[in-house]
Order: structure tokens, then C-alpha cells, then sequence
């Protein structure tokens, strides 16, 4: 009799060095059983639903064994890599099955008299369809983006290096640009009535312009860094390279609130460039070709977006090249991604993952 245990769950991809599928990560253990193309298929994302007779009928009377996800976990990972379960003897199989989630997961819990894997519902996971590609500077490293009425508005960064522009979204043509002083790294940008605002990297502080002709009208002070900002048309949300989001008044940039950004029980930190799209903060992660879908009520990511492949690779041979920018066009529901240093815009429409 064998049996299968999904604790894909209890690691961060972006934390180990294991090759993973699933944008919340996994483990990847070889079961060496006729199970294993079932465990390949889970690791894929294909729900448990879909594979009747997996946790029912063909596990081992002995308990329920439950894996909570840890922070330290995905250390661990590795060393349960390789994992064989060979043994068709039930108590045998359940001892190993309980090692190593034990030591993968950091805790377990046996109620019932069920074997059966638990762990939460899988996060929904979007690629993209390519509507249109449009021209943008190579040499741009961009940390913002937005769109106004037919343009797009970009903030670029790196010291001496750093600007405010307006571009003609059809050619990528710069109309308008300000350069910032050398001692600021441009970040991120947003729109809100007849302003820009763009914050600085490490300087804590934030830009306020005019958007008809970019005069500066005002700075404000923050603690920290600053990454990403947006708004949802009342109060500007920005990030700060952590796993969390402060909410600041938009007449006084003081902070209001802030809230941890979560997949599951498993906080996802390096948020960027951040753009709200009907009522959802999207964020890239940093170095990384993944968007999460926030709600800005809870922090819950309630979707991932895998931009995988959207640029070549041979225009992404500098390590900076790395998707950053989100822009959205809320009359024409256009979603517009680009990325540092990328000769390419896009406008993309988003498509959920099949998992068959």
C-alpha cells in the first residue's frame, strides 16, 4: 500500500535552491512508488479534486497527519530531497512519512484515524496573452509606471541617473522629462488628481509635482526605503521592499495604517512597483517574473501572474533586466508590464493557468 503527502506548501521558492513550478513554491520529494506521476502532476498546481482515490481508500489507516508551513522550513528542505517510500507495511510507512514532515515542516499534528494530506487551497495562477507590444527605452531603468489619459508616465532610478517622464504610449517617445539630483534613486510613481508623486530609494524622501509640466511642488519625509507607490484615487500605498504596505493619507502623507502581505500563512516580502487594478494592488517581487494580486483590505494574495518568457532572454543578458512596471488604463481595461532596461512594452491580457 502506498501513499503520497503534498507539503508543497511549507516552502518558499524564492528562499531555496530547489526548481519549483508552483509560484508559492514546493518540495520537490521523489516518492519512488507508482504514485509519483501523481506528485509530479500536485507539484504542477493540479488540484487534489481532479485525482479521486489519493487520500481515500488507498492511504494507510493510522492517523491524520497534518503539515503547518514554517518559516524556517524551506532550510530543511533540501535535505529531505530524495525521499523513498518503499514499505507496505503501514506502520513503517507512516513513522517515515511522519519524519519527515516533522523535519521539513518544523510540526504535526495526528487526529482521527484517517492518513490524509492537509494544507490550504492553491493560490489561482494567471499567464498572459500579448495584445500589443509597443516601443520603450533600453536604456530606462525603470522603477514606476502609470497611465493617464493616453500617456504613460515613467519614474527611472540609479544615482545621477534618475528621472520623472511623460511618453507617448505608441512610439515611446519621451514628451516631457525632469531629471532628479544626483543624490536621489528615483522609485516608484503614481497619479492622483493634477500630481505625480515619486518617492526616492534610501533618501526617505518623497516628490511631489505638478503633472501639466512636472514643477516640483512639494517633498515629504518617510522612515525607510521606498520601492513601489500607487493609489486608490483616496489614499497612496507604497512599499518598502519588506512583506508589508503602509496606507498614507494623501493630503498628508502620514501613515495610516500598514498590513503584511500574505500567500497562505506565508508572508511574501520584496514587493516593487505596485498599480491598482479594479480594486487589487498588483505588485512585481523583486528579481523575480512574478506579479502578485493583493487585497489591500486584508494583504491576502489572491492570484499570482507568471510573466515567464514575455521578453527574450537575449534582451535580458544584464542581471538588471528584470521585470518592473505595471500601468493600467482603467476606460479601456488595458494592463500594460515592462521591465528594467527592457527595449519592450506590453499590453497583455491575463489568462488563467490550466492545470490539466
Amino acid at each position: 500500500m502506498c501513499a503520497i503527502v503534498d507539503f508543497s506548501h511549507c516552502f518558499d521558492s524564492a528562499s531555496d535552491s530547489i526548481a519549483q513550478t508552483h509560484p508559492r513554491g514546493g518540495c520537490w520529494v521523489k516518492l519512488r512508488t507508482p504514485l509519483v506521476e501523481i506528485w509530479h502532476r500536485l507539484a504542477q498546481g493540479q488540484s487534489v479534486e481532479a485525482m479521486p482515490r489519493i487520500w481515500e481508500g488507498e492511504t494507510p489507516r493510522q492517523g491524520q497527519l497534518c503539515c503547518e508551513p514554517n518559516r524556517e522550513s524551506h532550510r530543511l528542505a533540501a535535505r529531505f530531497f530524495d525521499v523513498a517510500i518503499m514499505s507496505s507495511v503501514a506502520g513503517k510507512l507512516f513513522s517515515v512519512i511522519a519524519v519527515v514532515l516533522y523535519s521539513a515542516c518544523g510540526n504535526f499534528a495526528m487526529q482521527g484515524q484517517q492518513l490524509r494530506a492537509v494544507g490550504p487551497k492553491r493560490t489561482p495562477v494567471y499567464t498572459y496573452q500579448v495584445i500589443r507590444t509597443f516601443a520603450h527605452d533600453p536604456a530606462a531603468f525603470t522603477q514606476g509606471l502609470a497611465y493617464k489619459e493616453g500617456f504613460l508616465y515613467e519614474g527611472t532610478g540609479l544615482y545621477g541617473g534618475s528621472s520623472l517622464r511623460k511618453v507617448k504610449l505608441q512610439t515611446g517617445e519621451i514628451l516631457q522629462q525632469i531629471k532628479l539630483q544626483p543624490s536621489f534613486f528615483g522609485e516608484g510613481i503614481t497619479i492622483l488628481g493634477d500630481r505625480v508623486v515619486q518617492l526616492t530609494y534610501q533618501s526617505q524622501t518623497g516628490l511631489v509635482y505638478s503633472l501639466n509640466d512636472f514643477h516640483l511642488l512639494r517633498q515629504f519625509s518617510y522612515s525607510g526605503e521606498g520601492w513601489g507607490l500607487t493609489t486608490d484615487g483616496h489614499d497612496f500605498f507604497m512599499s518598502d521592499g519588506t512583506d508589508e504596505i503602509r496606507v498614507l493619507d494623501s493630503q498628508t502623507f502620514k501613515e495610516k495604517r500598514r498590513f503584511v502581505v500574505r500567500d497562505g500563512n506565508e508572508a511574501i516580502d520584496r514587493l516593487n512597483e505596485l498599480e491598482f487594478v479594479e480594486g487589487e494592488i498588483f505588485a512585481n517581487v523583486w528579481q523575480t517574473d512574478r506579479i502578485a494580486r493583493i487585497s489591500p483590505r486584508t494583504g491576502k494574495v489572491v492570484g499570482w501572474i507568471d510573466l515567464s518568457g514575455i521578453l527574450s532572454a537575449m534582451y535580458r543578458t544584464d542581471p538588471g533586466a528584470i521585470p518592473n512596471g505595471i500601468a493600467y488604463d482603467p476606460v479601456h481595461k488595458r494592463l500594460f508590464v515592462t521591465g528594467k532596461l527592457w527595449p519592450r512594452l506590453f499590453e497583455i491580457r491575463l489568462v488563467p493557468r490550466r492545470t490539466d
